[in-house]
């Protein structure tokens, strides 16, 4: 079960990695852009999205936010692309890193490079893939962290993370 478990994972992986390598032709404006404004329209396309069928709003936290952000700096940092860390490290235990307790937790990436809207290409991504779908319209979710990270090669590194919190 957990070989399957990994095995999922993995072909999902492969699959953004495949639509993240696209290079698209157009001018890019990536380096004029800022992550805030990134992350800002990524928080607010997904609210509108859950909005649209019914699942309720999320909120943003800074502890989330800095979980996110260790992860999207890690990977433009060191160059690479996985939901595990250069250091090993697995979405659960950065987010335990920021002394984050929560009942669920899950993590959509995203990296693009030389797009002149990366923040809509990464929700683009997201919701051609059912597991990225399910986490950003999952229910039990009310919190969210966000990070969009510029590498400086025109590549940004996106994560957002979902919680729901222990009470």
């Amino acid at each position: 079960m957990i070989c399957r478990f990994y095995i999922k994972k993995l072909l999902l992986l492969i699959a953004v990695m495949f639509t993240a390598s696209c290079v698209n032709t157009h001018n890019n404006t990536a380096a004029t852009m800022n992550s805030a404004q990134l992350e800002h329209e990524i928080f607010t396309e997904i609210n509108n999205i859950r909005k649209s069928i019914g699942a309720g709003k999320l909120t943003r936290a800074a502890d989330l936010d800095r979980a996110a952000s260790m992860h999207s700096t890690d990977m433009a940092k060191n160059n690479f692309f996985s939901h595990k860390g250069s250091n090993g490290s697995r979405a659960d235990t950065r987010a335990k890193q920021q002394k984050i307790t929560f009942q669920a937790y899950s993590e959509n990436l995203a990296m693009n490079c030389h797009y002149p809207q990366p923040a809509r290409y990464a929700i683009q991504g997201w919701l051609k893939s059912k597991e990225h779908y399910d986490n950003l319209i999952d229910k039990q979710y009310t919190e969210t962290g966000i990070s969009a990270v510029y590498a400086g090669d025109g590549c940004w590194y996106f994560t957002q993370v979902f919680c729901k919190r222990i009470k």
